[in-house]
């Protein structure tokens, strides 16, 4: 009873100001005639002030706060606000442009923002460890629904890949002569799919290389894996096991122009410090070119960093 009475303070206030004042007038002044207008007055503008409150409080109040009212069982209750209030508070995320995806609805959501892409696709991918590529390979069948989905990219689309490699992993890169080339198997495999043609079977997107030495020689920080479809929105992928551990992660979207702006030049920057894949791995791995037999123009397979139009990059 208290609670009610608390949220009404301002009209008991004044109710009792305004008859008090009356009955003063009436007892002392003998007053009656303004006695009865200060009743009516008190009377009109508490019940204006009810009114007022009862319409803020209906324009602030949505439905769930509608429904939370009616909710009496106070344990109940408790528990229903607690969850309408986590609810707001995600809603009001996603107002501001920012949602948080766990786990395999991450995935899912990668997968639906892909089949929307029309116009340009650029992506970061750690890939410090063996198993970070293997995701790529198709042969493991991890993330298959992902890869499928970059087969599935729309033609038009002019795609490029950034892939960070921990140079000082002798399974993924070995040195000649000192120099740091891709030769193992796995990481042959997987890039060179990546810069096939669509019709050769493979992914055509633009790929460079960026060594994890050089990168922290002059960042705190690693770039996150990231994904930006046509410059306006953003997806960063955190929590992702490098080891054989937990498979858990979590996947944050990002629509709000200014945020996705950041990620966009994150991106080009780190893309400047690449190295072309292609020349990294063996010759023998690279697209091949093709040529008609009758013909006086050469037709040429795409390779790489060498992106045709109209051919998925």
């Amino acid at each position: 009873m208290l609670r009610i009475l608390r949220g009404f303070l301002a009209e008991i206030f004044i109710t009792v100001l305004g008859l008090g004042a009356a009955l003063i007038e009436a007892v002392f002044a003998d007053e009656r005639d303004v006695s009865l207008v200060l009743v009516v007055l008190t009377l009109l503008l508490t019940a204006t002030t009810f009114a007022i409150r009862v319409e803020l409080r209906n324009i602030m109040r949505d439905d769930l706060g509608r429904v939370l009212e009616r909710i009496e069982n106070p344990r109940w209750h408790e528990v229903a606000k607690a969850n309408v209030d986590r609810l707001r508070a995600e809603l009001q995320e996603w107002a501001s442009g920012r949602r948080d995806l766990p786990g395999d609805a991450g995935l899912a959501y990668q997968v639906e923002v892909l089949g929307r892409t029309r116009e340009s696709l650029d992506a970061i991918h750690l890939a410090l460890r063996s198993r970070a590529l293997r995701r790529w390979d198709k042969t493991t069948g991890e993330f298959n629904a992902l890869v499928e989905a970059h087969e599935r990219l729309h033609k038009k689309v002019r795609g490029r890949r950034l892939m960070v490699l921990d140079d000082d992993d002798g399974e993924i890169v070995t040195r000649d002569r000192g120099k740091r080339c891709l030769r193992e198997p796995l990481v042959v495999r997987v890039c060179a799919r990546q810069i096939r043609s669509r019709r050769d079977d493979g992914l055509g997107f633009d790929v460079r290389v960026l060594w994890k030495t050089d990168f922290r020689a002059s960042h705190d920080r690693l770039p996150p894996d990231l994904l930006i479809s046509d410059r306006s929105e953003a997806i960063v992928v955190k929590g992702i096991s490098q080891e054989a551990g937990s498979n858990y992660y979590e996947t944050e979207a990002y629509t709000n122009p200014v945020q996705v702006n950041a990620y966009q030049e994150l991106f080009d920057e780190a893309w400047g410090a690449g190295i072309p894949v292609r020349q990294l791995l063996p010759t023998s791995a690279l697209p091949r070119r093709r040529r008609r037999i009758f013909g006086v123009l050469p037709w040429f397979g795409h390779i790489g960093d060498d992106a045709s139009a109209g051919e998925v990059t």
